[in-house]
């Protein structure tokens, strides 16, 4: 673990500290040359402000300052540049070298900020219209199921790829579970008001219709329906009027046992669910 700006790996500055030395001097050496090309114009030299913008541009060109200047600002950017400082706060992945070996091209390390994670997922289609910054998604690791983390949409791509699918990215919160690069279930949900829903093993399908059993005085009575939307748990439904059914909120609905349920069967109950 290491915090903004700690120090992860450093090479051998030496060399780098030499030319930035050598640097120094050189400036230094230009700005007198400098100060003798202002004085043989006639210039105080303890006072360039009096001079011409122009008349001291030509006065550093002549002296080689902005050669001198430019070249130590070459020299500070390369020394610092061989020190790797943390940019944020996090937990250093992936480090392959040791000390004193040498330096590749490759990537020296990864760091991970693993407060918060950006799951990336993509979806159908036909479900881009769904699909929204600030909704609200549900997270699952496969490696511990039952452990639900939630976030929110941050972005969507607004093009569909050769498959057909749109690329979604999710931010996370952690609360331990996640680690960088594992697999998770992504659900993201909507709320929706006035609607009624019930289990999705409430509905079964009869002669190519969707059919769920009201529980009346003892009695399973088949009803249709239209499934409207559903989640990976529910339906939400409305009845199928153009076949005479009826459904009502606070109808008490039959969700187990009824694969092999006929209309007006006798029905013992164990659990009760309303809609």
């Amino acid at each position: 673990m290491v915090r903004k700006g700690d120090v992860i790996a450093s090479l051998d500055r030496t060399e780098k500290r030499l030319a930035l030395r050598s640097a120094q001097l050189s400036l230094d050496k230009a700005e007198m040359e400098l100060y003798d090309v202002l004085a043989g114009l006639g210039y105080i030299v303890e006072d360039t402000l009096s001079v011409p913008e122009d008349v001291l541009a030509v006065a550093k060109m002549r002296s080689g300052y902005k050669e001198a200047l430019y070249s130590l600002e070459g020299a500070e950017y390369d020394y610092s540049g061989a020190v790797i400082a943390a940019p944020f706060s996090g937990k250093v992945a992936g480090v392959e070298l040791k000390r004193y070996d040498a330096s590749g091209s490759t990537p020296f390390c990864t760091l991970i900020d693993d407060s918060e994670f950006d799951v990336t997922f993509t979806v159908l289609e036909a479900e881009y219209g769904f699909l929204a910054r600030g909704l609200k998604v549900k997270v699952e690791p496969f490696s511990s199921p039952g452990d639900v983390l939630y976030g929110e949409v941050v972005s969507v791509n607004p093009s569909v790829d050769e498959h057909g699918l749109v690329a979604v990215k999710a931010r996370v919160p952690n609360n331990g579970s996640l680690v960088d690069g594992m697999n998770v279930s992504v659900s993201v949900e909507r709320d929706v008001d006035a609607r009624l829903v019930v289990p999705k093993s409430a509905v079964v399908i009869r002669d190519n219709e969707y059919v769920l059993f009201k529980y009346e005085d003892g009695r399973a009575r088949w009803t249709y329906v239209h499934i409207i939307m559903d989640n990976s748990e529910s339906y939400a439904v409305e009845a199928n009027v153009e076949r005479g059914a009826e459904l009502e909120e606070g109808d008490a609905v039959i969700i187990s046992g009824n694969l092999n349920l006929a209309d007006d069967s006798e029905v013992q109950t164990k659990d009760w669910l309303r809609c």
